[in-house]
């Protein structure tokens, strides 16, 4: 079952009702930046608009490799040293806090390759 879309912050449901196509085969046309789904330390969902369809697609499992992923989050560059953000929510208490970390080319090499992802979060590109 999914989770609600109740909360603020990290909602990777949403992200799933975007994808989802009605019966006729159509989803929503809008643009997302490129947007890892990481779950449990590892990326389990890879969404992105389609540049054809204007669709927003998800990419083969194949592709949630950290190469592949550095690859396409450093092609393009924003005009700023910035090319990515991780977004995750930690528990406090009853509640749960929303967090935000900005990585250079150089931090999100570490990020992918040297860090454990504690928590669960959405890497987007900047």
């Amino acid at each position: 079952m999914l989770d609600s879309l109740a909360g603020d912050g990290v909602s990777d449901v949403l992200l799933h009702w975007l994808h989802a196509k009605d019966e006729l085969g159509y989803g929503p046309s809008l643009y997302i930046p490129d947007t890892v789904v990481y779950k449990f330390g590892q990326p389990i969902h890879w969404y992105f608009t389609s540049s054809a369809s204007k669709r927003i697609k998800r990419k083969n499992k194949q592709n949630l490799v950290n190469v592949r992923i550095e690859e396409a989050f450093n092609k393009q560059s924003a005009g700023c040293d910035i090319v990515a953000y991780y977004i995750s929510e930690a528990p406090e208490g009853s509640a749960s806090s929303t967090s935000i970390e900005y990585f250079g080319r150089k931090e999100l090499h570490d990020f992918l390759y040297n860090r454990w992802k504690e928590r669960n979060g959405l890497l987007q590109r900047f």
